[in-house]
């Protein structure tokens, strides 16, 4: 096949394109039914030619239309199990951070007994006195809403009180050594 222009209409746009068929039957063939169509051979090429082509673009973009629907459903399951083990890694996070936490406070989760946070001592010794919001914030602890590290830092100056380190006055816990 070749391109050119219609050299017997020089100012038009149209374009040739010139097929030589393998057989003169075939030429034949082809102009019989573009006849019984009642079309010219040019437009019988041109309409069938047109639909091969939408009918090959029906099946890819079918094939292509499976391929995504495939892929979707495959991500679909991907996303579900991510999403699983993100819930699954965000619990044992918060359970890691519970002990690093009971950890820095120099704390053994299964023992009773145990020392007083030194961060904790340090903050009442230099300031003078905190309120109970201000030992969270100190500790670093001020958004924590952990009932059991609560109570261990009550224990904390509940033990201090008991040795008059700290006194607690209803609303702060002051320092009691010079």
């Amino acid at each position: 096949m070749h391109e050119r222009t219609t050299a017997s209409r020089p100012n038009s746009k149209k374009w040739e394109i010139t097929v030589y068929l393998p057989s003169r039957k075939m030429k034949e063939e082809w102009q019989e039914h573009a006849e019984n169509h009642m079309m010219s051979a040019s437009k019988f090429i041109i309409h069938a030619v047109d639909t091969y082509i939408m009918e090959i673009t029906k099946e890819t973009s079918g094939i292509r239309r499976q391929e995504m629907a495939k892929m979707l459903k495959e991500l679909k399951t991907e996303n579900e199990e991510l999403k699983e083990e993100n819930h699954r890694l965000k619990l044992l996070s918060k359970g890691l951070e519970k002990e690093l936490t009971l950890v820095k406070m120099n704390a053994e989760p299964q023992s009773s007994i145990r020392k007083p946070d030194r961060k904790l001592m340090y903050a009442l010794k230099n300031r003078g006195s905190l309120s109970k919001e201000e030992i969270l914030e100190v500790l670093g602890l001020e958004f924590v809403a952990d009932e059991e590290m609560i109570a261990t830092i009550n224990s904390d100056l509940e033990a201090l009180e008991e040795v008059g380190v700290v006194q607690f006055d209803g609303k702060r816990w002051r320092w009691n050594l010079g």
